[in-house]
């Protein structure tokens, strides 16, 4: 299954922009109107309402099925079309305000039958409480979800990522200093506060879901419990003061529960590492994430204190995700599919592995996997305009080991490819 961000535009643009220029023309299509005459119309291949025969399951061989047991298989996209308050890049909007209900109509006309829904609900600081997420945004899901449902479309959320998050210390007794990489999976009052939002997306009746709530609709096929974080990547080594002190004092925990005492532990991994411990508060520093990857273990070997750090991290990461499962299908009475995150380690080779056993705690496996050549220009990184330079890159000739689909997958969990195109200049594109 693949997901990809506006795949028909970029589709489009991409194949007209690769023909001979004398062979170009303008494509400004009309606002579609479902006429019984099209030529192309798919929609009758999805449900007649997502979820009409109850949750997502997966099968005992990984693959998902319906809530009355028949295989399904998705064509699915990431949208936020009508989603407004994401203030970090105002240029998002690009796309003028189209009606949701349009929206899925036209997605489920080209067989789209599976949307991801990327909205972050954390809370402003400037005008809320920490425990209060943005009920805006909130809306916006329950919004999104229930009009893709009518035209049988299934949606998968995903309400934190990070890097979106802004905080303020003094107003909310915090002690973060506006870092907020890694610290769902062991500040504590980051993750009090994060089921708090759970609670009022998942158990807020809404009148987009026909008064019901998510977690009572079962057109919802996913929940993934954050985007793009996790203590194996190289932001772990942002966290820094009283953060940094948290994680290692359950380091320190986690050792002497291995170990017997810290002692013991150092007599097991030598004197390495230790100028940043606290040993008299039970702290141990983290050693820096570059000690984990090649390079680092081709000047430290594979050593015991680092191999210890990168087990305690990746059971951290792994219980917090079955506790968070385990919330969410248990205590919010939500019989979703759960998946752990998407992201990627800070090594490939050696590292991968660890951050995909952390999401085997919940039941989808998942990733954000991109597939590009170059690009300079302006706007890079989020949008192509003219007078950029970029390079074409296939993965027919020269980018096999690129294709997004080409990972290790875990055997009996279904695998999500959650993000692949976000900006494609190469005329080669459509290949992958």
């Amino acid at each position: 299954m693949r997901l990809t961000h506006y795949p028909f535009a970029i589709l489009f643009a991409l194949t007209l922009g690769s023909l001979q220029a004398a062979e170009t023309w303008d494509f400004t299509p009309d606002v579609d109107s479902f006429s019984d005459e099209a030529l192309l119309d798919l929609r009758y291949l999805n449900e007649d309402k997502a979820g009409a025969t109850g949750w997502l399951r997966v099968d005992k061989n990984g693959d998902f099925v319906r809530g009355d047991g028949t295989p399904i298989r998705f064509w699915a996209l990431c949208t936020r079309v009508d989603y407004s308050p994401y203030h970090e890049r105002p240029l998002w909007n690009h796309m003028a305000p189209m009606d949701l209900k349009y929206h899925a109509k036209w997605l489920a006309k080209r067989g789209v039958n599976m949307v991801r829904c990327g909205a972050e609900i954390n809370p402003d600081p400037k005008t809320s409480d920490l425990d209060t997420p943005n009920m805006a945004i909130c809306e916006w899901t329950w919004k999104a979800v229930g009009a893709m449902a009518d035209e049988g479309i299934y949606s998968i959320i995903s309400p934190y990522w990070a890097y979106t998050v802004k905080s303020d210390d003094k107003k909310w007794g915090t002690d973060w200093n506006n870092n907020h990489n890694a610290l769902l999976f062991f500040d504590k009052r980051m993750q009090e506060a994060y089921k708090n939002w759970l609670k009022v997306l998942f158990k807020t009746p809404s009148k987009h879901l026909g008064g019901k709530t998510l977690s009572e609709f079962p057109a919802l096929a996913s929940f993934t419990v954050q985007n793009e974080d996790s203590l194996i990547f190289w932001t772990v080594n942002r966290i820094k003061g009283p953060a940094a002190d948290k994680l290692g004092k359950l380091f320190g925990d986690w050792a002497i529960k291995k170990y017997g005492s810290i002692d013991k532990a150092y007599a097991v991994w030598g004197d390495d590492f230790k100028e940043n411990d606290k040993k008299e508060d039970g702290i141990i520093a983290m050693a820096n994430m570059w000690f984990m990857g090649v390079d680092g273990r081709k000047q430290k070997g594979s050593h015991p204190r680092i191999n210890d750090q990168l087990q305690f991290w990746t059971e951290l990461m792994y219980n917090f995700n079955k506790e968070i499962k385990r919330y969410v299908n248990e205590d919010l009475g939500c019989p979703v599919l759960v998946n752990g995150g998407n992201w990627k380690s800070g090594d490939p080779v050696l590292l991968d592995d660890a951050e995909r056993y952390s999401y085997d705690s919940t039941d989808v496996i998942a990733a954000n996997r991109y597939f590009s050549g170059q690009h300079n220009g302006k706007q890079r990184g989020w949008a192509i305009i003219n007078g950029d330079e970029y390079t074409n890159k296939s993965v027919t000739t020269n980018g096999a080991l690129s294709l997004p689909t080409n990972l290790k997958q875990i055997a009996g969990k279904p695998m999500l490819i959650t993000e692949s195109t976000w900006v494609f200049p190469e005329e080669n594109a459509y290949e992958s």
